[in-house]
């Protein structure tokens, strides 16, 4: 229609076919227009006038509808490709590892890995603003003792990449030491430190010689929580190209740890699972440590044990870890879980990596489907007698006893309906994470106390709140001779230091397991 208009005012075929070329690029067009209208203005008759003001706004106007149509067509090209970026931004949180993060921390570092027997080297990587610095490899056995101490003064500060948290850090191996030879099994410190600050590493030494007892540190739930490089299984504050995602689904075994507390037996960490240790050593057995890598490497170590303990928060495990304590108790085995929240999510270890799918989908690592081991038709309950739930989730209450005549409470002088259960992480042992029994736990389980009941800390005190939060404190025996006893609460491993009724309660279950 505009150039039929043009045709009938201006009858110039060549000046209107210079006109279309020309409106492909908006600013010679615009020019065109412009200029063309002046000189119709200035040098040609009141007739032209005229038609220059009719012709101008129609060309503006075929020129916004044919930008308007090429903006059209290319839309159907390029918005899936926005789209399909998108999405894997969302999906996969695109870190970016060529970006360099400045290491701001004055001193920190790891090891090459988890745990060690007496003899072996540990390779350190360590990052120190100051070229001074120290490197104490400290026991923390119930007498914590110092066993070696080295001065160094070729500290060096260690930057790393945005996807550190889950590809590693990749630093220069600074220092190697050597676990002591005649070291005992126990948990322990690199401690690290300079003139600004110092930093806590968490190792275990294992023991080259089996005893009866064998204690499973949650080393899995260490490097869950570590929050490093701004993510973990429970955050993601990675400043990339994702938005809206909540926690990594993989994270680096080869970065600083940052769990060691004021070891004071509080939390749900290594902190807290000293008092397990510690009260053992204070109760005289004795006993070998081992990593949640170690039980995933080669399960059937656990076959060498009459008993085994889960220490405190012991929530992450692999299916060869699964398997391999599944079988243990179906074969004449016995285990304490002093805690809760156990077995419950699957995560997969490979090449320096742990990883745990919390959303519907499966591992990078083995293709496998991921989530809660409950939803893949194995719930913990079948192995540790009660499940984790979050009915009274952060509060803490004492236990109250409802089968007296167990032989588990002998030497107590317990009675139904009588309250026990102090403890030296956050004042009682009934606490902060909690295990019920459910439909699925063993027929033959017997129910010896529970907590009392309360409510989630997020509930407290609203009309309808559940109010079933205690712990299950809970017994029962395997047709093979097995047997498994759970606290059901995570607080629980800092009860028996300062509990008498809690120490004879894992005293019983110890002596009958050991005869």
């Amino acid at each position: 229609m505009f150039f039929v208009v043009l045709e009938k005012y201006s009858r110039n075929y060549q000046s209107i076919f210079l006109l279309y070329l020309l409106m492909k690029t908006s600013f010679f067009f615009i020019l065109y227009l412009v200029l063309d209208t002046i000189k119709l203005f200035v040098f040609n008759r009141n007739k032209n006038r005229l038609k220059a003001l009719f012709v101008l706004p129609l060309a503006f106007m075929f020129y916004s509808c044919d930008t308007n149509t090429n903006q059209t067509q290319i839309k159907p090209q390029t918005k899936p490709q926005i789209d399909s970026i998108s999405r894997a931004d969302s999906l996969h949180c695109l870190c970016d590892s060529t970006l360099i993060i400045q290491n701001d921390s004055k001193i920190e570092g790891y090891t090459d890995k988890i745990s060690y027997l007496p003899g072996e080297t540990v390779e350190l990587y360590i990052s120190s603003k100051s070229k001074n610095f120290k490197i104490e490899l400290v026991d923390q056995s119930l007498d914590s003792k110092s066993l070696l101490l080295i001065n160094d003064s070729n500290g060096i500060v260690q930057n790393y990449n945005q996807c550190a948290f889950k590809d590693g850090c990749n630093w220069i191996l600074t220092n190697k030491i050597k676990i002591p030879k005649n070291a005992v099994s126990s948990y322990m410190t690199i401690n690290l430190s300079n003139e600004y600050h110092q930093f806590k590493i968490p190792i275990i030494v294992k023991s080259p010689i089996k005893n009866k007892i064998l204690c499973v540190a949650s080393t899995n739930t260490w490097h869950a929580y570590n929050g490093w490089g701004k993510a973990n299984f429970y955050r993601y504050e990675v400043n990339d190209s994702c938005k809206i995602k909540k926690q990594s689904s993989q994270l680096s075994l080869l970065r600083p740890i940052k769990i060691v507390g004021g070891l004071e037996y509080k939390g749900h960490l290594f902190d807290a699972e000293l008092a397990l240790i510690h009260w053992l050593e204070r109760e005289k057995y004795s006993f070998d440590i081992v990593s949640d890598t170690d039980i995933h490497l080669n399960p059937n170590l656990l076959m060498d044990y009459d008993l085994v303990f889960l220490n405190t928060h012991s929530e992450y495990w692999t299916r060869n870890a699964f398997d391999g304590m599944e079988t243990y108790i179906n074969k004449k085995g016995s285990l304490c879980h002093i805690g809760a929240n156990g077995m419950y999510w699957k995560v997969t270890l490979s090449n320096n990596t742990i990883e745990c799918i919390k959303t519907q989908g499966v591992h990078e690592s083995d293709s496998t489907k991921g989530g809660k081991w409950r939803d893949l038709g194995k719930p913990e309950e079948k192995i540790l007698g009660a499940a984790y739930d979050a009915v009274g989730y952060d509060t803490y209450m004492p236990y109250v006893v409802i089968n007296e005549d167990h032989w588990l409470f002998e030497n107590t002088k317990l009675e139904n309906g009588d309250l026990f259960g102090k403890s030296v992480n956050r004042k009682y042992a009934s606490g902060h994470e909690t295990d019920k029994m459910t439909s699925n736990s063993p027929d033959n389980i017997i129910l010896l106390a529970r907590g009392v009941k309360q409510e989630a800390v997020y509930e407290l005190g609203k009309e309808g709140a559940s109010r079933h939060g205690g712990a299950d404190m809970v017994y029962f025996e395997t047709p093979n001779g097995g047997s498994v006893f759970s606290t059901g609460s995570i607080t629980s491993s800092g009860s028996m230091l300062v509990d008498s009724n809690m120490s004879i309660i894992i005293n019983n279950m110890i002596r009958n397991k050991l005869k």
